[in-house]
């Protein structure tokens, strides 16, 4: 027998619900695809910023210990030869505040990561709308929201009980 339909028990602190937790049809399938799509776009977009501003700390720190290093070297120079090096100290100081103002600005980027696990959980939010029902249903949902309990959380429970339904004879 295929089943479409799973009963699941869920536990909150001393509170039990139960549901049911539907397939999704062709159509949901689709649309949680395309939901899912959007927010792995703007994962992927996000780990390739982290990627960025890790190389520019990296490179910050390697134009720092130059700076450090011809500080020190100062002290064994001549004055023509402390110009030079003055000089180098100089553009190496603009070129880690540049760098500095880049890697800001990617972290003010990289904030926008919270956006994503709230859009991450507003995608579970939707497909427990879509997929659970039941005469629990609503007491769930409103227990879930009143204890902050994540929607992601709330899956893990149901794909175990949907799985411990399903390998039922």
């Amino acid at each position: 027998m295929i089943k479409t339909k799973y009963n699941a028990k869920i536990s909150i602190d001393d509170k039990e619900f139960n549901v049911i937790v539907s397939e999704p049809s062709l159509a949901q399938r689709k649309e949680l695809e395309m939901r899912a799509s959007e927010q792995k776009a703007k994962l992927d977009e996000l780990s390739a910023i982290n990627l960025q501003r890790e190389q520019i700390s990296l490179e910050i720190a390697n134009k720092e210990k130059i700076l450090s290093i011809n500080t020190e070297l100062l002290s064994t120079l001549s004055a023509e030869q402390k110009a030079e090096l003055l000089k180098e100290n100089k553009s190496l100081c603009e070129q880690i505040l540049e760098l500095k103002k880049q890697a800001s600005k990617l972290s003010a980027q990289l904030k926008s990561g919270d956006e994503i696990n709230a859009e991450f959980e507003k995608l579970m939010e939707y497909k427990a709308l879509m997929l659970v029902s039941g005469d629990d249903k609503d007491e769930l949902f409103a227990l879930i929201k009143e204890r902050g309990v994540a929607f992601s959380t709330l899956w893990s429970e149901l794909n175990e009980a949907v799985l411990k339904d399903s390998q039922k004879k």
